[in-house]
């Protein structure tokens, strides 16, 4: 119900905005003809928009329009601007950010968060009421439709083929309009001439014409009603139909639709008419019309009965006029194709606006935070404008490889799927949106009785990064989960390094100071990526093999609330700016693990608030542009990345690969 109410949200204001851009510029021409073109293209924009909002891959600019209370522990807001998938005004969390599902117990099920939480009952039944309404209104205009299938089907049966002299005189015009396959059918009791059919277009005449009296008037129906098929009108009118099923509630629609009609029979009146005299053709038209037929009535998009009788008085006046005389035909095509590319440009920016409804804007703390992460304006709009093309790219391959349960390396339980998710999260991806929702559902599918989060192996692991992951969420409502976790990690034992205390790993989560016998345990816990080998648990071996041990310490200490002044802080900046580099993993001397030492590298240094190393060369290093760049430099043309010298601990997967360069490429941009 959520996911149909964010995109009815979406859907509707890019709807609106096509519509009114498209109803503005229909104005613009004078010849009907345009004015035709035009229309149709902010019509099937509409349907283009409509599909857009249910493409997870398709970038969106965010506009928060709900505004909800930050929790206390805020995260820091992003820098003002949006390229490609980062939202303008942050990403910072508030408490009424998600919701979810009742479960047993009355603990919280990660796969259906809301958009809002608590506050008075039309909060929450409100929205479900606009989705019931909506989707009646939907059903309601689909069986208008399908009832002119239906009609239209009767009319076909009970239509017959039209006299040898009137069915010469079609053959010989449609021959000179180049439409020799369309077919000409005479039917009794319809009052006007009508076109339908998109692959193979039929026109139906009434019986009446065939009738002596009126021969002289047959030849102008003919060619008006083989206007509409050249210009395939039918086209037009079957997806201003679909587009009606979607946006019946808005008049903006309504009235284009209309003034698309009216240049449709401006511009088949204008050509049928040809060098005739106009007189001539009005008053044919005129006749029919005392008798009660009309020569033509509406296109048909395969739904006759949704038609309307055309307004004869307006296009008697302009038939009889000379404004706007210029045709379709008098433009040139260069012209048109020219025109279409750029009418298509404001519809597909149009169509990338994303209501955002669990997001507010930052707040001024958390601006100055994030200005002092940054180290000043200038360097966070380069490294920004630097890092967005590349955090675009590898995010969309993260949205291709998703599987069909949610999961990525589902096969390794839930942890890389976690990660996945905090990328989304991080790069403004809410948490009702369809990728980052059906991340949360595979990851409640591996959450056990006995609190973990696993499936096959690596149980603790597992548990331990979708709880750092649940806890960063910008929601405050899987509490529970998080302290099932918890009690899980300290029942379990952890290979090679021993039990987990619970008072430690609670500090762990709630920032506290840790226990200096249980940091190199718990560094070893929750900062080690996904190993499957057993001959690699020993905690000194996956330290070494890292070169983790001083970030790992570094981070601790930070999250323990330390200042970067801390004496230990100081030492360890002092062993990071003596090794320093990008080129390789540090402590391994080599590429083993280098894309999680990336990860490392960036969570630890955004973190201490460092923005310039003096390395031991006296070389100064912004490590911001410099992580940047190198993962720029070793992004693959799919937008991935893989460890192609060393593929251990699963750095030879894209997918775990692409996961740590998207979270790196993050903190070096500030979007945490």
């Amino acid at each position: 119900m959520q996911l149909i109410a964010q995109w009815m949200i979406n859907t509707a204001f890019s709807g609106s905005l096509v519509l009114l851009l498209g109803v503005i510029a229909m104005r613009v021409p004078q010849s009907p003809a345009v004015r035709q073109r035009v229309g149709e293209a902010f019509i099937f924009g509409l349907l283009l928009a409509a599909l857009l909002a249910a493409v997870p891959v398709w970038p969106h600019w965010a506009l928060p329009v709900v505004r909800l209370p930050a929790s206390p522990i805020a995260r820091s807001a992003t820098v003002d601007g949006h390229i490609g998938l980062v939202h303008s005004n942050g990403a910072a969390s508030g408490r009424g950010g998600a919701a979810v599902s009742s479960a047993a117990g009355g603990k919280a099920l990660l796969a259906a968060p809301a958009v809002m939480k608590g506050g008075h009952w039309l909060a929450t039944i409100l929205p479900a009421a606009l989705v019931i309404a909506y989707l009646a209104g939907c059903a309601f205009m689909a069986m208008r439709l399908v009832l002119g299938h239906c009609k239209l089907s009767r009319l076909i049966n009970r239509s017959a083929n039209p006299p040898a002299e009137i069915l010469e005189m079609w053959h010989d015009l449609a021959a000179r309009a180049s439409q020799s396959r369309v077919r000409l059918l005479v039917a009794p009791g319809i009052a006007s001439a009508m076109t339908f059919g998109v692959r193979k277009a039929v026109v139906v005449i009434p019986e009446d014409l065939c009738h002596e009296h009126f021969r002289k008037h047959l030849r102008f129906v003919l060619q008006h009603e083989l206007v509409h098929v050249r210009r395939r009108d039918a086209l037009t009118g079957l997806a201003a139909a679909i587009a009606g099923v979607l946006f019946f509630y808005q008049p903006l629609f309504w009235l284009a639709r209309r003034h698309i009609r009216r240049c449709q029979e401006f511009t088949a009146d204008r050509m049928a008419a040809g060098k005739a005299l106009r007189s001539d053709y009005a008053a044919c038209l005129l006749d029919l019309v005392k008798l009660h037929v009309g020569p033509v009535g509406q296109t048909m998009g395969a739904s006759g009965v949704l038609a309307s009788r055309s307004d004869f008085y307006a296009r008697m006046q302009r038939l009889l006029s000379k404004a706007g005389e210029m045709e379709l035909g008098d433009v040139g095509r260069r012209w048109i194709i020219s025109g279409t590319a750029l009418l298509l440009l404001p519809i597909l920016a149009v169509s990338s606006i994303t209501i955002c409804t669990h997001a507010r804007p930052a707040t001024a703390a958390e601006a100055v935070s994030a200005a002092n992460a940054w180290g000043n304006g200038a360097s966070a709009v380069a490294a920004s404008s630097q890092g967005s093309a590349t955090l675009h790219r590898g995010i969309a391959y993260l949205l291709r490889r998703q599987g069909g349960r949610g999961q990525w390396l589902g096969h390794v339980g839930p942890a890389v799927t976690a990660l996945v998710v905090k990328a989304l999260v991080d790069a403004g991806y809410p948490l009702q949106s369809r990728p980052v929702l059906r991340g949360l559902e595979f990851i409640e599918s591996c959450r056990h009785r006995d609190g973990g989060f696993y499936a096959n192996v690596e149980p603790q692991y597992n548990t331990a990064i979708v709880l750092s992951v649940l806890r960063e969420l910008p929601t405050e409502l899987y509490q529970s989960q998080v302290a099932d976790g918890i009690a899980f990690l300290h029942h379990a034992e952890v290979a090679g390094a021993g039990g987990v205390p619970s008072s430690a790993a609670n500090q762990w989560f709630r920032g506290g100071r840790v226990p200096h016998g249980w940091l190199k345990r718990q560094s070893v816990w929750q900062l080690r990526p996904l190993q499957l080998d057993p001959h690699e648990r020993s905690a000194n071996q996956i330290l070494t093999n890292y070169g983790l041990l001083s970030y790992a310490q570094l981070k601790s200490l930070v999250y323990a609330r330390l200042t970067p002044g801390d004496l230990r802080v100081r030492r360890l900046q002092h062993w990071l700016a003596r090794h320093y580099t990008l080129q390789c993993n540090p402590a391994a001397g080599g590429a083993r693990g280098q894309f999680y030492y990336y990860l490392v590298f960036a969570r630890i240094l955004a973190t201490s608030h460092t923005n310039v190393f003096a390395g031991a060369s006296g070389r100064v290093h912004c490590w911001r542009e410099d992580l940047l760049t190198q993962l720029a430099n070793m992004q693959r043309p799919d937008g991935s990345w893989i460890n192609t010298r060393a593929a251990a601990w699963l750095e030879g997967r894209p997918v775990m690969v692409t996961t740590y360069a998207v979270l790196a490429i993050e903190r070096a941009m500030g979007l945490r």
